[in-house]
């Protein structure tokens, strides 16, 4: 029996490789000549980078960015050079998780964080980018995120 085991992380106790790893063993342990396959996956909110980092050989790009209530924070997205593309979670610039849990209206939040994240990823690599949205802490509908050429949507073929 092959068993395929590809869950998204559980919010808050354990990434999606972890779940994955976990369920596998709790399949071997039951079916002990079972074979299992895990494949973590993510939602675009809390551990899409993780996964791609399982699937991708890259390398984590730290940034200093405008927060959801405008103040400095820390934030990172994964580049991949063979592809040129980066992994953004809007989460790690404009998310939920990030401080000041006592304003959590979308009008108190703004996304500018990640426009910057964007801009970071796409200068100097020519860069492709893959836009996870969840756990974003607005409703800014892509305010702060930077305009983008047509040609940047395509491979340049038109």
């Amino acid at each position: 029996m092959k068993v395929v085991v590809a869950p998204n992380a559980f919010k808050a106790s354990m990434t999606a490789a972890q779940a994955a790893e976990a369920i596998s063993k709790g399949v071997k342990q039951a079916v002990p000549a079972a074979e299992t396959v895990t494949v973590p996956i993510a939602d675009g909110g809390d551990g899409l980078i993780e996964v791609m980092q399982s699937v991708f050989p890259g390398e984590i790009v730290k940034a200093e960015v405008t927060g959801p209530l405008f103040e400095k924070v820390a934030a990172d997205f994964y580049y991949v050079p063979e592809t040129k593309t980066a992994f953004i979670e809007m989460a790690r610039a404009s998310g939920l998780a990030l401080p000041h849990e006592d304003k959590r209206t979308a009008l108190d939040r703004n996304t500018p964080g990640t426009g910057e994240l964007s801009r970071k990823a796409m200068e100097p690599r020519g860069t492709k980018i893959g836009l996870g949205l969840g756990r974003s802490a607005t409703d800014a509908g892509g305010l702060g995120l930077p305009p983008v050429h047509a040609s940047r949507l395509t491979d340049g073929d038109g």
